[in-house]
């Protein structure tokens, strides 16, 4: 009689555990908007074609910014296919706050409008939050760049972030 009991016990248990539904806790939607002028740090790039007219490469970027009242760097590597001073790009935007949280987006369908001497750009991309550290740790979402640059390629660059994400 004391094990048929044990059994029951334990058969009812496991019903309750099998029962109990999961709970994925979830954290409210972070939005983030922040501005940076980007000077360059390295330009690799190449001029092929007639008179040059394609250029291809890749630079990389960094500059201060202020994210929720919070000082930032800002960094940016891009990949750029540029025909007569327009063209696609790509890359990679990591923010690192001033208590170490670094947060990690993805630039994708980047969109270079200018000049054929590449003068008077203006940039839009769509952005992936991918991840990071601290609290950012498990951050994913999506936002939008745009942005402008009047010097040539390879000059300052002034671009405004919009981000929208769960950690």
């Amino acid at each position: 009689m004391r094990s048929l009991r044990l059994l029951v016990l334990v058969g009812a248990l496991g019903v309750g555990v099998a029962a109990a539904p999961a709970v994925a806790a979830t954290s409210p939607t972070q939005r983030l908007s922040f501005t940076v002028q980007f000077a360059a740090r390295s330009k690799t790039t190449h001029a092929i074609g007639a008179s040059g007219s394609v250029v291809y490469g890749q630079l990389d970027f960094v500059g201060p910014s202020t994210v929720n009242g919070q000082a930032a760097t800002v960094e940016l590597q891009s990949n750029v296919f540029y025909t007569r001073g327009s063209g696609p790009f790509d890359g990679w935007v990591t923010v690192t706050m001033a208590d170490g949280s670094v947060l990690g987006v993805e630039m994708v369908g980047g969109r270079t409008k200018a000049q054929p001497d590449t003068t008077d750009a203006s940039f839009t991309a769509k952005l992936v939050v991918f991840g990071g550290s601290g609290r950012f740790v498990s951050a994913k979402g999506t936002g939008s760049m745009t942005g402008s640059r009047k010097a040539s390629l390879g000059g300052t660059v002034n671009l405004s972030f919009r981000l929208s994400f769960r950690t």
